[in-house]
């Protein structure tokens, strides 16, 4: 489980980092800066409180997930930026609204 939500989350963050202007200058581009570290720090918090074992399975599920994580940019949509936002967008409300890392977080977690 946490491999999965760390390849979600760590695709979610790469795709927020990429989208980052070198200038914020805009309300929203604050906020796509908060969100991008949130999601940095919610890779950190489940790679500290997770107990791992070697799984081989990983070798197989990983690459399945990382591809599924790619941007795909929404179709009818002229304008390429606003085309791959909304993908974007889309994502990390799925990877939000499936499951909610801080639940799996022991109680002491830093």
């Amino acid at each position: 489980m946490a491999a999965f939500l760390i390849s979600a989350h760590g695709a979610l963050a790469r795709r927020l980092a990429f989208a980052l202007p070198g200038q914020i200058k805009a309300r929203w581009q604050t906020e796509l800066n908060a969100q991008f570290y949130r999601e940095a720090e919610t890779v950190s918090l489940l790679m500290r409180a997770t107990c791992w074992a070697p799984d081989a399975e990983l070798l197989l599920l990983v690459p399945r997930w990382e591809a599924a994580w790619l941007p795909k940019p929404a179709p009818a949509t002229a304008e390429v930026t606003t085309a791959f936002t909304i993908d974007t967008a889309a994502i990390g409300h799925a990877v939000h609204a499936a499951i909610r890392p801080a639940a799996l977080l022991p109680d002491k977690a830093s």
